[in-house]
């Protein structure tokens, strides 16, 4: 539920809360609408825009900034480095403080002591960047998830350690990006991750036929062990990346990329939803809330101003109807559904990226 407390105190408008962003574009969306509004207008149909419209008695507070990754977050960085020059880039800079460097983490801690007695909501949406930064390089992409899960387990764990009566972290969870307009060639890339991934499939598969040549006297029995055991090992490793289920859904018709893709989104998340799950914190699933074949990005990988107020939308969901004194729920609209509605996040290993139909 969404409790609430107006408080005045230093330097700080009367508010009943404060929701702070925390992470990326997903986030920060507003040097994209700077592309179709002049400023004022950006900043209305902006995530955070649009957020402070519905949130009627709640300051929004930006700590989030277009191209910043986990390590961003954590350790500080320079605001606007990814994008272009040009005047849409200095309008954007001038509301973001300028080319300097920032600290989320530090200013968001700052800005709760500020009304340390006063409820906080951190939303926090970050580790998109980190996989955009090794889109031209696959092996890297897979060999860094690890890292990448553990600075995102890092700043969920700062957030909660944030001295406060009341800050509430909330998670969101990238979506899928535009499947119609791919200027990153992210689909493409994917197919290649999923062709080489079936390849091993198979090749697992095969070698766990051992036994069979072993009966029929073709191979040794030692030769036939190694090699079902090396199939079997095989398999069970991929799982932490991309499963056997990605090989059997493009054999029953689906699309390589986008199901390669909805497996790696399941791989990584998985820890952070067990953590989630643990620490009792709302998660908003964009994974299976934008449609990648729907009209709600900009530059095929950002939030529209359909799709910022999508994710808008299903943050102030959570903040009015979720009870933050409850267990974690994951938070979705569907394309069938006409509101957010939300399921307790019992089984985190559970957890799929639907296939878009």
């Amino acid at each position: 539920m969404l409790y609430l407390h107006s408080v005045k105190n230093l330097g700080f408008m009367m508010v009943s809360g404060y929701i702070h962003t925390l992470g990326d574009s997903t986030l920060d969306n507003l040097y994209w609408m700077l592309q179709n509004f002049d400023i004022k207008d950006a900043k209305l149909h902006s995530v955070e825009g649009v957020l402070q419209t519905l949130a009627d008695g709640y300051k929004v507070v930006s700590h989030a900034y277009d191209g910043f990754t986990t390590q961003s977050v954590l350790e500080g960085d320079r605001i606007g480095e990814v994008l272009p020059s040009g005047p849409t880039k200095d309008s954007y800079m001038r509301e973001r403080k300028g080319s300097q460097v920032v600290h989320p983490l530090a200013d968001l801690e700052q800005n709760v002591s500020k009304a340390a007695n006063t409820p906080h909501y951190i939303v926090i949406s970050v580790g998109g960047n980190d996989f955009r930064a090794n889109f031209q390089n696959p092996w890297r992409l897979l060999k860094d998830i690890p890292e990448i899960q553990k600075r995102y387990l890092q700043i969920v764990e700062k957030v909660r350690s944030i001295p406060g009566r009341n800050v509430q972290p909330i998670l969101v969870l990238q979506y899928r990006t535009d499947a119609n307009h791919d200027p990153y060639l992210i689909y493409p890339l994917l197919g290649i991750i999923g062709v080489v991934a079936m390849m091993f499939h198979v090749t697992c598969l095969a070698l766990l036929t051992a036994p069979v040549w072993i009966i029929a006297g073709k191979i040794s029995i030692w030769k036939g062990g190694l090699a079902f055991l090396t199939g079997a090992v095989g398999l069970h490793l991929s799982r932490k990346s991309i499963p056997l289920s990605v090989t059997k859904d493009v054999f029953l018709g689906k699309k390589i990329s986008m199901v390669t893709l909805g497996a790696l989104m399941q791989s990584f998340y998985q820890p952070i939803l067990e953590q989630a799950k643990k620490d009792r914190i709302p998660v908003l699933d964009l994974s299976n809330t934008f449609h990648p074949y729907r009209k709600l990005y900009e530059h095929g990988i950002e939030p529209s101003q359909e799709g910022g107020k999508l994710i808008a939308e299903g943050i102030y969901h959570i903040l009015k109807h979720h009870d933050f004194r409850s267990e974690s729920m994951l938070y979705s609209k569907s394309s069938k559904n006409s509101i957010y509605t939300g399921v307790t996040n019992k089984n985190p290993s559970a957890w799929r990226v639907a296939y878009p139909h």
